[in-house]
């Protein structure tokens, strides 16, 4: 039995390829997702899979997507993933204030093809990133929810996540009835 030299099928490198996807795509545009929120999640991932910068470097570039992508390609080539994060933070800085956050939270509604823990998944990451209390953020959530305000009633006055997803089980219960 021949022993397989090829690189390409080492457990590290099918490691690799099968991790690669729990970073997000970039594209530079959705102010729900700055760039500093994009480069510290490849970074996590890249402690925790234990990928080398040259992994790194490739997993940032291939999650470049719509603007970023299109500046990247116009960009020299960055051939460490510190020239491309140092580079990419400059183009596509933060703009993420509390204002802004406050609109966007406003502005969000539960979308009919999302369950409930999704939209409150996606509206506490939001709050988070804008430093929000959590009182605050849940506010926003339950005013979110499209239904008569005397249906959410249950559901105002919450204060924390996890009594937040105690009460929407009993909403959804309420709700199929």
């Amino acid at each position: 039995m021949s022993k397989n030299t090829n690189a390409g099928d080492s457990p590290d490198h099918e490691q690799f390829w099968c991790t690669k996807d729990a970073v997000p795509s970039f594209s530079g545009q959705d102010k729900t997702y700055p760039v500093s929120k994009w480069i510290q999640d490849i970074e996590d991932n890249g402690d925790i899979f234990q990928w080398s910068p040259i992994q790194q470097l490739l997993v940032a570039r291939r999650s470049l997507t719509g603007t970023a992508a299109l500046w990247f390609r116009a960009e020299k080539t960055f051939k460490t993933w510190e020239e491309l994060k140092t580079a990419i933070s400059k183009e596509f800085p933060d703009t993420l204030d509390h204002k802004t956050v406050h609109e966007l939270m406003s502005a969000r509604k539960k979308k009919p093809s999302e369950s409930l823990l999704e939209y409150l998944y996606t509206m506490k990451e939001l709050g988070k990133r804008g430093k929000m209390p959590d009182y605050i953020a849940i506010r926003y959530i339950v005013d979110g929810i499209p239904d008569l305000e005397s249906n959410k009633i249950m559901l105002y006055g919450v204060t924390t996540y996890s009594d937040l997803k105690d009460k929407f089980k009993i909403y959804e219960m309420v709700k199929e009835k």
